[in-house]
Protein backbone atom coordinates (compact mmCIF):
# COMPACT_ATOMS: atom_id res chain seq x y z
CA UNK A 1 0.00 0.00 0.00
CA UNK A 2 2.92 2.57 0.89
CA UNK A 3 4.67 1.81 -2.38
CA UNK A 4 1.80 2.43 -4.09
CA UNK A 5 0.58 5.27 -2.72
CA UNK A 6 4.47 6.71 -3.39
CA UNK A 7 5.00 5.69 -6.65
CA UNK A 8 1.37 7.11 -7.81
CA UNK A 9 3.17 10.28 -5.45
CA UNK A 10 6.00 10.45 -7.80
CA UNK A 11 4.42 9.70 -11.24
CA UNK A 12 2.15 12.88 -10.52
CA UNK A 13 5.69 15.16 -9.74
CA UNK A 14 6.91 13.61 -13.21
CA UNK A 15 3.51 14.22 -15.14
CA UNK A 16 2.06 16.92 -13.90
CA UNK A 17 4.36 19.41 -12.55
CA UNK A 18 7.60 17.99 -14.97
CA UNK A 19 9.60 17.22 -12.34
CA UNK A 20 12.12 14.30 -13.44
CA UNK A 21 15.47 13.36 -14.10
CA UNK A 22 16.24 13.56 -17.58
CA UNK A 23 19.68 14.73 -17.44
CA UNK A 24 22.94 13.58 -15.69
CA UNK A 25 24.56 16.72 -16.15
CA UNK A 26 28.01 15.26 -17.66
CA UNK A 27 28.14 11.77 -15.43
CA UNK A 28 29.85 9.40 -17.71
CA UNK A 29 29.65 12.09 -20.34
CA UNK A 30 26.25 11.78 -20.67
CA UNK A 31 23.28 15.03 -20.82
CA UNK A 32 19.85 14.38 -21.64
CA UNK A 33 18.24 11.21 -21.70
CA UNK A 34 14.94 9.97 -23.22
CA UNK A 35 11.67 9.23 -20.93
CA UNK A 36 11.83 5.53 -20.91
CA UNK A 37 15.22 6.26 -19.21
CA UNK A 38 14.29 9.25 -17.37
CA UNK A 39 10.77 7.78 -16.04
CA UNK A 40 11.90 4.41 -14.04
CA UNK A 41 15.38 6.27 -12.87
CA UNK A 42 12.69 8.85 -11.22
CA UNK A 43 10.66 6.34 -9.85
CA UNK A 44 13.34 4.30 -8.28
CA UNK A 45 15.59 7.52 -6.96
CA UNK A 46 12.35 8.94 -5.84
CA UNK A 47 10.75 6.03 -3.87
CA UNK A 48 14.17 4.54 -2.71
CA UNK A 49 14.95 8.36 -1.15
CA UNK A 50 11.14 8.62 0.28
CA UNK A 51 12.08 4.86 2.13
CA UNK A 52 15.22 6.15 2.89
CA UNK A 53 14.27 8.92 5.37
CA UNK A 54 11.66 7.05 6.99
CA UNK A 55 13.78 4.30 7.51
CA UNK A 56 16.58 6.74 9.25
CA UNK A 57 13.90 8.04 12.06
CA UNK A 58 14.85 5.40 14.46
CA UNK A 59 15.73 7.30 17.38
CA UNK A 60 14.74 10.87 18.68
CA UNK A 61 15.96 13.60 16.44
CA UNK A 62 17.62 11.48 13.53
CA UNK A 63 15.32 11.94 11.04
CA UNK A 64 14.41 15.76 12.30
CA UNK A 65 18.05 16.60 12.87
CA UNK A 66 19.29 14.92 9.92
CA UNK A 67 16.71 17.13 7.67
CA UNK A 68 17.47 20.66 9.32
CA UNK A 69 21.04 19.90 7.92
CA UNK A 70 20.24 18.85 4.67
CA UNK A 71 17.82 21.79 4.73
CA UNK A 72 20.45 24.62 5.06
CA UNK A 73 22.28 23.01 2.43
CA UNK A 74 19.93 23.53 -0.08
CA UNK A 75 18.62 26.56 1.05
CA UNK A 76 22.29 27.81 1.13
CA UNK A 77 22.34 26.35 -2.64
CA UNK A 78 19.19 27.60 -3.88
CA UNK A 79 20.45 31.18 -2.41
CA UNK A 80 23.49 30.82 -4.39
CA UNK A 81 21.97 29.71 -7.79
CA UNK A 82 19.22 32.15 -7.55
CA UNK A 83 16.43 29.16 -6.84
CA UNK A 84 13.20 30.98 -5.10
CA UNK A 85 10.83 28.76 -5.02
CA UNK A 86 13.89 25.72 -3.80
CA UNK A 87 14.70 28.66 -0.75
CA UNK A 88 11.35 29.15 0.45
CA UNK A 89 10.64 25.47 0.85
CA UNK A 90 14.00 25.21 2.97
CA UNK A 91 12.79 27.94 5.00
CA UNK A 92 9.75 26.75 5.65
CA UNK A 93 11.28 22.76 6.54
CA UNK A 94 13.93 24.65 8.92
CA UNK A 95 10.76 26.97 10.70
CA UNK A 96 8.88 23.67 10.86
CA UNK A 97 11.70 21.27 12.10
CA UNK A 98 13.13 23.60 14.57
CA UNK A 99 10.22 23.31 17.28
CA UNK A 100 9.90 19.78 16.26
CA UNK A 101 13.28 19.10 17.09
CA UNK A 102 13.09 20.64 20.16
CA UNK A 103 10.41 18.94 21.54
CA UNK A 104 10.95 15.62 19.76
CA UNK A 105 14.90 15.24 21.86
CA UNK A 106 14.14 17.34 24.95
CA UNK A 107 10.23 17.35 25.78
CA UNK A 108 9.84 14.85 29.06
CA UNK A 109 6.20 16.28 29.73
CA UNK A 110 5.16 17.07 26.17
CA UNK A 111 7.15 15.15 23.47
CA UNK A 112 6.48 15.07 20.10
CA UNK A 113 6.96 12.25 17.13
CA UNK A 114 7.39 12.11 13.62
CA UNK A 115 5.88 8.83 12.56
CA UNK A 116 5.51 7.76 9.19
CA UNK A 117 3.11 10.23 7.89
CA UNK A 118 6.02 12.48 8.79
CA UNK A 119 8.76 10.83 7.65
CA UNK A 120 7.08 9.89 4.45
CA UNK A 121 6.06 13.94 3.72
CA UNK A 122 10.08 14.85 4.56
CA UNK A 123 10.56 12.18 1.93
CA UNK A 124 8.87 13.39 -0.64
CA UNK A 125 9.80 17.48 0.18
CA UNK A 126 13.13 16.44 -0.46
CA UNK A 127 12.45 14.61 -3.79
CA UNK A 128 10.52 17.74 -5.00
CA UNK A 129 13.40 19.92 -3.78
CA UNK A 130 16.75 17.37 -5.14
CA UNK A 131 14.30 17.57 -8.55
CA UNK A 132 14.17 21.64 -8.42
CA UNK A 133 17.93 21.44 -7.86
CA UNK A 134 19.07 19.13 -10.81
CA UNK A 135 16.43 21.19 -13.13
CA UNK A 136 16.96 24.62 -12.10
CA UNK A 137 19.12 26.28 -14.71
CA UNK A 138 23.02 26.97 -13.38
CA UNK A 139 25.98 28.15 -14.63
CA UNK A 140 28.56 25.30 -16.67
CA UNK A 141 30.73 25.11 -13.91
CA UNK A 142 27.87 24.74 -11.18
CA UNK A 143 26.29 22.12 -13.88
CA UNK A 144 28.59 19.52 -13.29
CA UNK A 145 28.36 19.73 -9.56
CA UNK A 146 24.32 19.33 -9.47
CA UNK A 147 24.23 15.36 -9.36
CA UNK A 148 26.96 15.32 -6.72
CA UNK A 149 26.01 18.20 -4.88
CA UNK A 150 22.74 15.80 -4.28
CA UNK A 151 23.67 12.90 -3.96
CA UNK A 152 26.70 14.23 -0.97
CA UNK A 153 24.02 16.22 0.98
CA UNK A 154 21.44 12.84 0.74
CA UNK A 155 24.18 10.53 1.65
CA UNK A 156 23.53 9.29 5.36
CA UNK A 157 20.09 7.86 3.89
CA UNK A 158 21.20 6.74 0.62
CA UNK A 159 23.93 5.09 1.50
CA UNK A 160 22.64 3.51 5.29
CA UNK A 161 19.68 1.91 3.61
CA UNK A 162 21.50 0.73 0.55
CA UNK A 163 24.08 -1.10 3.22
CA UNK A 164 20.81 -2.19 5.59
CA UNK A 165 18.95 -3.38 2.44
CA UNK A 166 21.91 -5.38 0.98
CA UNK A 167 22.93 -7.03 4.24
CA UNK A 168 19.09 -8.45 4.82
CA UNK A 169 19.07 -10.12 0.91
CA UNK A 170 22.70 -11.62 2.06
CA UNK A 171 20.89 -13.61 4.52
CA UNK A 172 18.01 -14.53 3.18
CA UNK A 173 15.41 -12.20 4.82
CA UNK A 174 13.01 -9.64 3.12
CA UNK A 175 14.71 -6.18 2.72
CA UNK A 176 11.82 -4.34 4.00
CA UNK A 177 11.76 -6.78 7.56
CA UNK A 178 12.72 -4.14 10.04
CA UNK A 179 15.79 -5.15 12.27
CA UNK A 180 18.47 -3.37 14.50
CA UNK A 181 21.45 -3.41 11.78
CA UNK A 182 21.33 0.72 11.30
CA UNK A 183 24.40 2.82 11.50
CA UNK A 184 22.05 4.45 14.52
CA UNK A 185 21.58 1.25 15.98
CA UNK A 186 25.33 0.68 16.35
CA UNK A 187 26.34 3.60 17.65
CA UNK A 188 23.43 3.60 20.34
CA UNK A 189 24.66 0.21 21.11
CA UNK A 190 27.97 1.59 22.00
CA UNK A 191 26.61 3.90 24.50
CA UNK A 192 25.39 6.86 23.00
CA UNK A 193 22.66 8.98 23.49
CA UNK A 194 20.19 9.66 21.03
CA UNK A 195 21.36 13.41 20.96
CA UNK A 196 24.84 12.39 20.40
CA UNK A 197 24.62 9.62 18.27
CA UNK A 198 22.30 12.04 15.39
CA UNK A 199 25.13 14.73 16.02
CA UNK A 200 27.45 12.15 14.59
CA UNK A 201 25.73 11.04 12.21
CA UNK A 202 25.07 14.77 10.96
CA UNK A 203 28.39 15.40 11.38
CA UNK A 204 29.89 11.84 8.85
CA UNK A 205 26.99 13.63 6.65
CA UNK A 206 29.22 17.20 6.76
CA UNK A 207 32.21 15.20 5.95
CA UNK A 208 30.86 13.57 2.72
CA UNK A 209 29.53 17.43 1.84
CA UNK A 210 32.96 18.71 2.69
CA UNK A 211 34.70 15.89 0.44
CA UNK A 212 32.74 16.65 -2.53
CA UNK A 213 32.87 21.15 -2.19
CA UNK A 214 36.59 20.27 -2.27
CA UNK A 215 36.37 18.49 -5.51
CA UNK A 216 34.27 20.87 -6.92
CA UNK A 217 36.39 23.82 -5.89
CA UNK A 218 39.54 22.24 -7.92
CA UNK A 219 37.58 22.23 -10.97
CA UNK A 220 37.04 18.11 -11.00
CA UNK A 221 34.60 16.43 -13.47
CA UNK A 222 30.61 15.89 -12.56
CA UNK A 223 32.15 12.04 -12.67
CA UNK A 224 35.34 12.74 -10.45
CA UNK A 225 33.16 14.34 -7.73
CA UNK A 226 30.33 11.96 -7.78
CA UNK A 227 33.00 8.66 -7.67
CA UNK A 228 34.97 10.65 -4.60
CA UNK A 229 31.61 11.76 -3.04
CA UNK A 230 30.41 8.06 -3.06
CA UNK A 231 34.10 6.89 -1.86
CA UNK A 232 33.72 9.27 1.28
CA UNK A 233 30.19 8.02 1.76
CA UNK A 234 31.35 4.30 1.95
CA UNK A 235 34.45 5.66 4.39
CA UNK A 236 31.89 7.52 6.76
CA UNK A 237 28.59 5.90 6.25
CA UNK A 238 29.42 2.64 5.61
CA UNK A 239 32.40 1.50 6.88
CA UNK A 240 31.76 2.36 10.56
CA UNK A 241 28.98 0.18 11.46
CA UNK A 242 30.94 -2.97 10.82
CA UNK A 243 33.62 -1.34 12.99
CA UNK A 244 31.36 -0.55 15.63
CA UNK A 245 29.47 -4.25 15.69
CA UNK A 246 33.12 -5.85 16.27
CA UNK A 247 34.20 -3.09 18.73
CA UNK A 248 30.91 -4.20 20.99
CA UNK A 249 31.36 -7.92 20.31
Amino acid sequence: TKFSVQILAVLLLYFSCDMRIDNLHGIFGLYEMPMYISLPLTLIVCVGLINSINLIDGIDGLSSGYSLMASLLFGAWAYMSGDKINLLISCSLIGALVPFFIYNVFGKKCKMFIGDAGSHLLGIIFCIVSLNTLNDPVSSKMDSALIPFVFAVLSHPIMDTLRVMTMRMCKGKSPFMADKTHLHHALIGQGMSHLATTLIIIGLNLVVVATWAFCFQRGMSATAQLFIAVAAAILCIILPYPLLVKRKR
